[in-house]
């Protein structure tokens, strides 16, 4: 029986029952060089077992016909056919034989003869920069990025990323980013790619106080955003701005000073920007508080800040609405404010635009002047008040007063008798008034009768009176009591005629009206505002030097002058205080 003969043969690249061609490459150093006897490379694979060995098949140029070149033998597959010549075509089969005979052949495979040589070139790709170079040397990529090598060489290949750069992976020949090693039997493109570097510049604002920082190119918007990424070598300028309420203080790390922050991304870069905060430039306006009075208080503000007392002056912004509290010491009252604020009670409520002066008047709970006439004897009226308000009795003589319960009482004459009572600041009365006094009236006559009178300083005006008498308008002979406030003299008058029964008359005035009392019972009130008028001039009871014909006729007795206009009440209590 026949035995038959299973042979088949692949070569790379190619199916089944095929074999390989390769061009016989040898290796020269240096420059590339012609092998001096160029072949080709069968290679095969051995299916069969039972063969003795192999005939090699070989036709030239497609024109000589088919004849056995080499016999390998048993378990051989691969052969180097070095009897070709460079750039003729050949084409092989192969068969396999034994003693019982011969295969069938396999497929015919063709191939050129080379002179050895085989081409390597390097194809740089991406956004960064870097060399390649080879072992054995020869390719240099940077410059020179292809090389011929002997073929059959085996070479390897190695990246050097350029600054800035990485090297991210191979292609063609290599894969992956490691190392390259690759036999070289054919004319070959390797790729290599390079990726520029991404570096962050970092923007840290400090301070107390706050700002933007910005960037050119665009990127850096600090703020909200502070880190931002640059390639490799970007030239970078800083600008920082500072909020309405700060100033730029300058920059630290990678920049220093307070001008622009210019630097190149060769790394990544840390760089500090503090803003301080500066307070707003507030305008303020002084607010002063002036006491008023021979007693005193303290005056408080809300806000905080004036506490008059000790500190009675405080810059407070423009705009601001401050509220004066006046708070009176024992012993004293307060009776109201002047300038910005007026009126004789509650808070004082100011709007600070410019500087500002606000008077507050304090007055004595008890009277300023208390002129009893009770030393009974002598030339000096002697003041109970506690003010050292004494008088000098002039021409007017003692005698009797209402009772025995009064003690003494003045008797004045109705043409040069009076007493006169030396300016005191307790007797300028500013803000309010009462003058009280027992009266006993000889005559009228439809002339002035003084029972107290205050002259205005160089002319011939009053400050504050009270007359027992006073022939004024369509009234005819009644009691009438004056102030000088605002620059006008105003008055109020009684509605009976003083007769010789002794009657207490009070005159009152609290900043806003002025009161006449009679007995003990208001019987008239006349609209009046403004401070009374300051003077230096004495006080005279009973006459007055300022209108020569004005002195009282009759009897005076417990005549009393406050810094402040008394209630219904304390006037009707004073009737029955000797």
């Amino acid at each position: 029986m026949k035995r038959r003969l299973f042979c088949s043969f692949t070569r790379k690249g190619f199916s089944a029952n095929k074999f390989l061609l390769f061009a016989l490459l040898l290796l020269a150093l240096g420059v590339p060089r012609v092998y001096a006897a160029p072949g080709l490379v069968l290679t095969w694979v051995d299916n069969s077992s039972n063969e003795d060995g192999f005939r090699v098949y070989r036709e030239e140029g497609g024109v000589s016909g088919f004849a056995v070149v080499m016999e390998p033998g048993q378990n051989i597959q691969t052969w180097i056919d070095t009897g070709v010549t460079p750039g003729i075509s050949y084409c092989f089969y192969l068969t396999a034989y034994n003693t019982v005979g011969e295969s069938a052949s396999s497929d015919t495979d063709c191939a050129t003869a080379r002179n050895g040589v085989v081409t390597l070139t390097i194809s740089k790709s991406g956004t960064g920069v870097g060399t390649i170079s080879s072992s054995p040397a020869g390719v240099d990529c940077g410059s020179m990025c292809s090389f011929a090598f002997n073929e059959g060489t085996v070479v390897s290949l190695s990246a050097l990323a350029g600054g800035g750069s990485e090297f991210v992976s191979w292609s063609g020949g290599c894969s992956g980013s490691g190392a390259c090693t690759l036999t070289l039997v054919a004319d070959i493109t390797v790729g290599a790619q390079f990726m520029q570097l991404s570096l962050a510049l970092s923007v840290q604002k400090s301070g107390t106080g706050g700002g933007m920082v910005t960037s050119a190119p665009a990127g850096i918007d600090c703020g909200s955003v502070c880190v931002a990424n640059y390639p490799f070598g970007t030239a970078m300028s800083l600008t920082a701005v500072a909020n309405t309420d700060s100033v730029f203080a300058g920059w630290n790390s990678a920049c220093l000073g307070n001008g622009s922050c210019d630097l190149t991304m060769d790394s990544a870069k840390f760089v500090g920007a503090q803003f301080d905060y500066v307070p707003p430039v507030v305008t303020t306006f002084t607010l002063s508080v002036v006491q008023v009075g021979v007693v005193s208080g303290l005056v408080q503000s809300m806000p905080v800040g004036i506490n008059c007392g000790a500190n009675c002056d405080y810059a407070f912004a423009d705009g601001a609405s401050v509220i004066l509290t006046a708070l009176p010491n024992v012993g004293a009252v307060f009776t109201g404010w002047s300038g910005p604020c007026n009126g004789s009670s509650g808070d004082c409520v100011v709007a600070v635009s410019t500087n500002l002066t606000v008077m507050a008047y304090f007055a004595p709970v008890g009277p300023v002047l208390d002129l009893r006439f009770n030393e009974g004897a002598g030339f000096v009226a002697t003041d109970s008040s506690g003010f050292g308000n004494h008088g000098t009795i002039q021409n007017a003589v003692w005698t009797s007063g209402k009772s025995s319960s009064y003690g003494k009482a003045l008797s004045f004459n109705g043409s040069n008798a009076k007493v006169v009572v030396p300016h005191s600041p307790s007797l300028d009365l500013k803000k309010g008034m009462t003058i009280l006094a027992w009266a006993s009236t000889a005559a009228n006559g439809r002339k002035w009768r003084t029972i107290a009178l205050k002259g205005q300083d160089g002319q011939a005006a009053l400050v504050y009176s009270l007359y027992a008498n006073g022939p004024y308008g369509s009234t005819g002979n009644r009691p009438w009591g004056f102030v000088y406030a605002n620059g006008i003299e105003q008055g109020v008058n009684g509605t009976n005629v003083l007769q010789s029964s002794w009657r207490r008359v009070a005159v009152t005035y609290d900043g806003t009206s002025l009161r006449f009392y009679d007995a003990g019972k208001l019987v008239k009130t006349v609209a009046v505002s403004g401070l009374i008028t300051s003077s230096t001039m004495p006080l005279e009871i009973g006459g007055n030097s300022v209108w020569a014909d004005e002195y009282f006729k009759g009897k005076l007795d417990n005549v009393r002058i406050f810094q402040r206009a008394l209630s219904l009440a304390e006037i009707q209590a004073d009737i029955n205080t000797p």
